[in-house]
């Protein structure tokens, strides 16, 4: 009995043993179960969060990424602007350069016409006045010379006036010579009074038809058309069918209508 009790003893003390082994080879694997548990949710938290970060580092790549490139695109786009408005600046100096530059030749042409035309204007002026005071001297010169051929020929005149003659007594001729005698005389002197008559006016008419024709050729000279037309038909007046006053009155007359 003592036997069966220690050997049912020790066969508790085995069973117990053996059920305390398993227990903590029980508790072990749970531990052990726990313990991988726990070490593949770390892991798939760990692999999580590097996924995680690994996203968070792509998007921050590309967000950096996407603002260089927009940054760049900003700079170039600046650096075009900028270009282009350089380039329209110096273009518009340019233009507005050639612009002053060609004002400034405009503006020097026109002084050096105006001051040409000033020039042109004042020697055309001189010219005239030249000329007005020769036209005047030579005017006055013929008006000299007209009014001295005109006091010599009435000193002439004067001089060439007949004598009248108080006829003598007459005698008695003879029948046969009837041209002889005071008729012949009185004839004679009538005859001679008769030439001078004609001489004085001949005189003074060939000074008034130079000094006009002479004031006429200087009209035309001139360009004085209108004036040179009535001087030309006062000298053919006075000495009609001249030809040098008729074939200028004629000139004048196709200047006049524009012929």
């Amino acid at each position: 009995a003592a036997d069966k009790a220690a050997a049912e003893a020790q066969a508790k003390g085995k069973a117990e043993e053996a059920a305390k082994a398993k227990a903590d080879a029980e508790a072990l694997a749970k531990k052990q179960a726990e313990e991988a548990k726990t070490k593949a949710e770390a892991d798939a938290l760990a692999k999580k969060q590097a996924e995680a970060d690994a996203k968070k580092a792509e998007g921050d790549k590309l967000a950096q990424e996407a603002l260089a490139k927009k940054q760049a695109e900003e700079a170039a786009a600046k650096a075009a602007a900028d270009k282009a408005l350089a380039e329209k600046a110096a273009k518009d100096k340019a233009l507005a350069d050639k612009l002053a530059k060609e004002k400034a030749a405009q503006a020097k042409e026109k002084a050096a016409a105006d001051k040409l035309a000033k020039e042109k204007e004042a020697a055309e002026k001189a010219a005239a006045d030249k000329l007005a005071k020769e036209q005047a001297a030579k005017e006055k010169a013929a008006a000299d010379k007209a009014a001295a051929e005109k006091a010599l020929a009435e000193k002439e005149a004067a001089k060439a006036k007949p004598v009248v003659v108080e006829p003598a007594p007459a005698e008695k001729e003879p029948v046969s010579n009837p041209g002889q005698g005071t008729a012949g005389q009185t004839s004679e002197t009538n005859i001679e009074g008769k030439d001078t008559k004609y001489k004085i006016p001949q005189i003074l008419g060939t000074a008034k038809y130079k000094e006009t024709i002479t004031r006429a050729d200087e009209l035309y000279k001139m360009k004085r058309y209108e004036e040179a037309r009535a001087a030309y038909k006062e000298a053919i007046r006075i000495k009609p069918n001249d030809a040098h006053a008729t074939l200028r009155l004629e000139e004048v007359e196709k200047k006049l209508s524009g012929k």
